[in-house]
């Protein structure tokens, strides 16, 4: 895990297997402003597991999905996702 600043880690594939063996099946992705952190780029999530599918969020996946694993593979190079240390 790469701790990035503020109790923030960048998502990985380690983490993503982690929640997988703890039983969330899907997680919430949640914009972030940028411009609070100087340590993160423009494109920032963070990333939020959930054990039941979240209401009220505009962007939701499986946890399978192939975006989320992307995400986790760090695949998409032009965008930071991050994980609160509360949710590892």
């Amino acid at each position: 895990m790469n701790e990035l600043r503020n109790g923030y880690y960048e998502f990985d594939i380690d983490i993503y297997q982690e929640w997988k063996r703890t039983g969330y099946h899907y997680v919430a992705i949640i914009t972030i402003n940028a411009d609070m952190y100087e340590y993160l780029d423009e494109s920032a999530f963070e990333i939020i597991p959930h054990a039941n599918r979240p209401e009220m969020v505009e962007q939701v996946y499986a946890m399978d999905s192939e975006y989320l694993l992307s995400c986790a593979n760090q695949k998409l190079l032009a965008t930071t996702f991050i994980v609160h240390k509360r949710y590892l």
